[in-house]
């Protein structure tokens, strides 16, 4: 039985509500919705990989960063599992739990295309497969099933800011999304300010991802990563908060993080690589190799090994990180509340692998900031 602080809260308050809240907030008659009210403009913002415990120990030694929390209202919500970027923004985005949209980690195993592939670049991880996976997928998440898509369809003006290396021009046009991209921090708050100004009853979203590449450059609490967090709640202050009105801002995180203690790599020639590769299924003459990211990985192992291969990764793997039969996890609701989707079942393998500290990554908050007039500076 899992750790119950591991449990996403699906039925209760977990990102997955974010998508029926902002509705709510808009255009009402939404029974999901984290937050009571009515607004004419929505803005969202996602700070990558900032969770509530990352945000509580900077907070509690910047004295800048605390006072700007304190202009918020607080409220406890989970993210999604496994907690990482693509489930969680793919989640926060469609309203979907993990066991629906199927996108699983950073590398994602599609059975149907039998190839792995990055969910949020739309790239194969062969190159040499790119066109044949350009000829087979469709986006989750940034097509027709999304907030941003819903929205559209009833009227409100939706406009995405993204870092110029993550915009989707095309998916964008079809669902109906003003998208624009930004170079750097400045630019990101500037852009947005810009367009809420501009614009009568809207939704507004900006990603930042920037505090996510520092943690894992150089660790959650470097003096980078506070610099970071110091600048994002500076600009959130000055350029919105003190310059804006009639505007409801909620900011959340996709997970959190915690700090990396070791790295154990999967080589063919080591131990740990010995047991795996050998044991991978196998799908139309080629192994089905591992997917997933570091934080949670799977394995698609044949099914008459399945047993072995556990028993002998937990012996090599003891005390670093827990080997778990995936229908395990499934059964107790990790990745939904409800029966998984094909695809999920097709993509997700046998056999999960999971570092000790899973515990630190699941908190996250949502914050809630309703501005009614300006605020003086």
């Amino acid at each position: 039985m899992p750790d119950p602080n591991l449990i996403p809260d699906y039925k209760g308050k977990c990102i997955t509500k974010i998508p029926d809240t902002v509705k709510s907030l808009l255009i009402g008659d939404h029974k999901n919705t984290l937050l009571k009210g009515k607004s004419e403009k929505v803005l969202l913002v996602v700070i990558d990989s900032l969770g509530y415990q990352n945000l509580m120990k900077i907070s509690g030694e910047e004295d800048e960063v605390k006072k700007s929390i304190e202009l918020f209202d607080l409220d406890k919500i989970t993210t999604v599992f496994p907690p990482s970027t693509v489930p969680g923004i793919t989640s926060l985005i469609t309203g979907k739990t993990p066991e629906k949209h199927s996108l699983l980690g950073w590398v994602t195993y599609s059975r149907e295309m039998n190839m792995r592939f990055y969910p949020l670049r739309s790239e194969p991880v062969e190159e040499d497969r790119k066109q044949e996976f350009e000829g087979k997928y469709v986006g989750k998440g940034t097509g027709r099933e999304s907030l941003f898509a819903d929205l559209s369809e009833e009227g409100v003006r939706v406009c995405s800011v993204n870092p110029e290396g993550i915009t989707d021009s095309k998916n964008s046009k079809e669902r109906g999304v003003h998208e624009e991209g930004y170079s750097n921090l400045v630019e990101a708050f500037v852009k947005i300010r810009k367009l809420i100004t501009e614009e009568n009853r809207s939704f507004f979203y900006l990603y930042l991802p920037f505090f996510d590449h520092s943690q894992h450059e150089n660790g959650p609490y470097s003096e980078e990563s506070r610099a970071l967090i110091r600048e994002i709640f500076h600009l959130m202050e000055e350029e919105l908060i003190h310059r804006l009105e009639d505007l409801e801002i909620i900011v959340t995180a996709d997970h959190g993080c915690v700090e990396e203690e070791k790295r154990i790599e999967i080589r063919k020639e080591n131990e740990l690589g010995k047991e795996i590769f050998p044991n991978l299924e196998t799908q139309h003459g080629e192994k089905i190799l591992p997917a997933g990211e570091p934080r949670n990985l799977y394995l698609h192992i044949e099914d008459e090994k399945i047993e072995q291969v556990i028993e002998n990764l937990r012996e090599i793997l003891k005390g670093e990180a827990k080997i778990i039969r995936t229908d395990e996890l499934i059964d107790e609701n990790l990745f939904g509340s409800r029966a998984p989707s094909r695809s999920f079942q097709d993509n997700i393998g046998d056999v999960t692998i999971l570092p000790e500290k899973t515990r630190q990554f699941i908190s996250t908050r949502i914050w809630r900031k309703k501005i009614k007039e300006c605020t003086e500076a």
